[in-house]
């Protein structure tokens, strides 16, 4: 896969090459063109260095996945970093680039040539052919092209319709809470080993549950994190970007629906089914349905209009996928998704941000005369809301004992404890 992808990456690469000359007039920096042949050379290196972290979890090997995926998003953090810092320029931190995608796919190479060495035998050979490959992978790459349209349309919109000001304070709104990436989408990602064997193996019933547990996992944390922002979006965004930015607490709400709604990667759910193209069609109808509503809801309801076609857009994503997911199952609509458990952990998330809003309230007015700062109230905020989420979401079910001793293992280093004294 390495070799191959190697050989992909050397069109785009020259592709890159001749256009560079003509996009380079077009942007007032000096040599801009010797940009594009370092970014053709960085896609060489980054095309089969891609797949080392995949290799790694679908031997099931989740610590060296989370350690080579930290190696690599560290050293390409500091390959941007350091060449601004030391004052090298664009130039500099495009080279910085070139560097990191070229450790990546030297790593990867040296990693199957020197540790698990194998052979290409007749009988693995035989086991796929090019053609899968590309009917498997193509959908993918092109669902993330569409995909990453659909998430800037409405603000290539906003930066197209207003002023800068404008659009800057969209812009800091107009954002997902990383915990849809890091958390959800990872969580299905590592699970795909074992979703791909029962699915294999025509167990049904073992591939729902291993999907339905992980969605339930991360809505106990999705869900109180949604409530919790929602309610306190205010003194978050004036923290982290003053109070000049309140307005952008508008869009920040909205993007804040995308959480209960993304407890998983549904794409990854049909890909471990070998269906790639259905996860291609949710994107196209996503941007489709997107770029319809971006401008009427805009022009109804201002700055929320495009946020809110953006969350739009996403639920008929989801459900076009999970339609699918029903049908290549051939389970009911009741069954299809942990509807009753994810809605109940929703009601107790929301009835215990209620009874914090109303302590919040109390505490203000003992302190009438000097209010609040935004962290006091985050802080305050979010420990009189632990006090009630937990001792009422666990009596309902929500959250189990092993997912408390799990939080009080993280909360006093439990594990890093074991180590040190081990």
């Amino acid at each position: 896969m390495g070799g191959f992808l190697t050989l992909i990456s050397i069109p785009v690469a020259l592709i890159f090459v001749m256009i560079g000359p003509l996009l380079a007039q077009h942007f007032p920096i000096p040599n801009i063109h010797t940009l594009f042949y370092i970014v053709a050379l960085a896609l060489v290196f980054d095309f089969p260095g891609q797949t080392f972290s995949g290799y790694l979890l679908a031997k099931e090997r989740y610590i060296a996945t989370s350690i080579v995926t930290g190696l690599f998003v560290t050293t390409r953090f500091i390959g941007f970093t350091l060449p601004a810092y030391l004052g090298l320029g664009v130039h500099g931190m495009v080279w910085g680039l070139c560097l990191t995608t070229a450790l990546r796919s030297i790593t990867y190479f040296l990693y199957l040539a020197l540790i698990e060495r194998g052979e290409m035998t007749q009988e693995t050979r035989a086991s796929w052919r090019t053609k899968d490959l590309f009917s498997y992978g193509i959908p993918l790459s092109l669902s993330n092209i569409v995909g990453r349209l659909n998430l800037q349309a409405d603000k290539y919109m906003i930066a197209t319709l207003t002023s800068a000001e404008v659009y800057a304070i969209y812009h800091v709104g107009a954002l997902e809470v990383p915990l849809v990436a890091t958390l959800a989408y990872s969580v299905t990602r590592a699970l795909m080993p074992s979703l791909v064997n029962a699915h294999d193996q025509q167990r049904p019933d073992r591939f729902i549950h291993l999907w339905h547990t992980s969605v339930v996992k991360v809505s106990t944390i999705n869900l109180p994190v949604f409530a919790f922002l929602m309610c306190f979006t205010d003194p978050l965004i004036t923290l982290i970007f003053s109070a000049d930015y309140h307005q952008a607490s508008v869009p920040f709400r909205i993007y804040l629906c995308l959480l209960p709604l993304r407890l998983c990667a549904y794409g990854a759910v049909l890909r471990a089914m070998g269906a790639t193209k259905p996860v291609l069609t949710s994107s196209v109808i996503s941007l489709l349905v997107n770029l319809v509503l971006n401008y009427p809801l805009y022009l109804w309801l201002g700055l929320s209009g495009p946020a809110t076609a953006s969350v739009i857009a996403q639920f008929v994503a989801i459900f076009f996928l999970l339609s699918v997911i029903r049908q290549r199952l051939q389970i009911t609509w009741r069954n299809v998704f942990p509807l009753r458990q994810v809605l109940t952990g929703l009601s107790v998330a929301i009835v215990c941000v209620y009874f914090c809003y109303l302590c919040i309230n109390q505490v203000s007015r003992f302190d009438a005369l000097q209010p609040l700062t935004p962290s006091s109230t985050l802080s305050i905020g979010l420990l009189i809301y632990l006090m009630f989420y937990i001792p009422i979401a666990w009596p309902v079910g929500f959250i189990s004992t092993q997912d408390l001793n799990t939080l009080w293992g993280w909360i006093s280093l439990k594990s890093l404890r074991d180590k040190v004294t081990a």
